[in-house]
């Protein structure tokens, strides 16, 4: 297995002037071709792609040669490449989803958590007595879609989870020409119940940029395209109310996607140019400001898109009352290329 490498100062926590924490990682910046043109740390580094795979997992359904027959909306492509909040706007599309095919709670293999958004209502519906509904789990419409990529390859939708089937080898052969050689021999299990496969942090970062600007994708280009544009089109379903992956993608042409235990991606769409970053500690803020912070010191972005951004490059945080109590400052020094 491909060690870590030595890592990087990212991000520190202060509070009334004093560090209380730091946060360390690694992260890459690539150009549209792949080359590298800014690293933090020492790579090589492999980390499993957990939720930062669901645009690429959606692909894989769309590039089926008979997907266009399920009528897939852009509103479904883009739940399936999201991790929602569970809100009432979420439920609402996986729900519509699930009668239309014929899907039934049951069927999904999620599991149950509570919805991400804090102010979101707990929903019981189709599991009536639960204190949640798999409809809220945040990776309900990835587990549809490989039903569906299921049905598509006539295989038993019922074992759409295991590593085995042909749901996930169909996944995994997409995932490796996208990664371009830099996906890894090691595949874990994600939260959500299913396989996750590993990947360099630079073939991520090459993935993305691949994804975000259509380059060097053969007959992958037209699928990439359709899940980007929906997932630009609709970015509250990518994540939802204060969610930094809707935000960035409102005021900024990008596409951006969280990835468990400190994992964060983001794709500039005019330039091509991709980051991703990963935080020592698993810290997913942490990950959110030394991205945002990468891609605005890469001057890819206009000067309303930088200021736009500058809440999240300082990121508040607060006690449980509200008052704002530390900040999270982006401290890493990139190298550039």
């Amino acid at each position: 297995m491909m060690s870590f490498g030595s890592s990087a100062l990212l991000v520190d926590r202060v509070q009334n002037g004093l560090i209380e924490a730091r946060f360390r990682g690694w992260a890459i910046a690539v150009d549209p071709n792949g080359q590298i043109i800014a690293r933090i740390g020492s790579p090589p580094i492999a980390t499993f792609l957990r939720s930062a795979a669901k645009p690429f997992q959606t692909m894989a359904l769309v590039c089926h040669p008979e997907s266009g027959d399920l009528g897939l909306k852009p509103d479904e492509i883009a739940i399936m490449s999201g991790s929602h909040n569970g809100e009432p706007q979420h439920v609402e599309v996986i729900a519509k989803l699930m009668d239309r095919f014929g899907i039934s709670s049951s069927a999904l293999r999620c599991g149950l958590h509570p919805p991400l958004a804090g102010g979101a209502e707990i929903s019981t519906k189709r599991i009536g007595g639960l204190i949640a509904s798999k409809l809220q789990n945040n990776c309900a419409g990835t587990h549809i879609g490989l039903i569906l990529l299921s049905r598509l390859l006539g295989a038993d939708e019922t074992n759409y989870w295991k590593a085995s089937a042909p749901a996930q080898q169909w996944v995994r052969s997409i995932l490796e020409r996208l990664l371009n050689g830099g996906a890894e021999s090691d595949v874990g299990l994600d939260s959500c119940g299913i396989p996750t496969q590993s990947a360099r942090l630079c073939a991520l970062a090459r993935a993305y940029a691949r994804f975000a600007h259509g380059t060097n994708l053969d007959d992958l280009a037209d699928a990439a395209g359709m899940v980007r544009d929906c997932m630009t089109a609709y970015p509250f379903h990518i994540a939802g109310t204060a969610r930094l992956e809707t935000q960035l993608m409102q005021v900024a042409p990008v596409v951006a996607k969280i990835g468990a235990n400190g994992l964060y991606c983001i794709a500039h769409l005019d330039s091509g140019m991709a980051v991703s970053v990963k935080a020592e500690s698993g810290s997913v803020e942490a990950a959110k400001v030394a991205a945002v912070e990468l891609i605005v010191r890469l001057g890819i972005l206009r000067p309303d898109e930088e200021s736009s951004l500058a809440p999240f490059r300082r990121k508040v945080l607060r006690a449980q009352d509200g008052r704002p109590c530390s900040v999270l400052v982006p401290v890493l020094d990139p190298k550039l290329d």
